[in-house]
């Protein structure tokens, strides 16, 4: 995967659930990084695990993801001229 969470991260992972659902994952993504639907979930590379019939991944897998989704997004500069 891409490069390790920082301490301030980690922290943060000690009081989520280990495993999430599209849904929670796309809310937990949207909280700590950047907005994002639970459908958009679906097209990321992330081991989805079936349980009682719901996709779940790693609460971990998925912030490194996103974190390295973040990082390489190239910056746009906005305004007025």
């Amino acid at each position: 995967m891409a490069k390790k969470l920082p301490l301030i991260e980690k922290n943060i992972l000690r009081d989520l659930p280990r495993r999430v659902d599209r849904k929670t994952g796309a809310e937990l993504v949207t909280h700590h990084f950047f907005p994002i639907a639970a459908r958009t979930l679906e097209k990321w590379p992330l081991p989805w695990c079936r349980v009682n019939g719901k996709s779940t991944c790693t609460t971990a897998e998925l912030f490194d993801l996103a974190e390295s989704k973040l990082a390489d997004a190239a910056p746009v500069r906005t305004g007025v001229r």
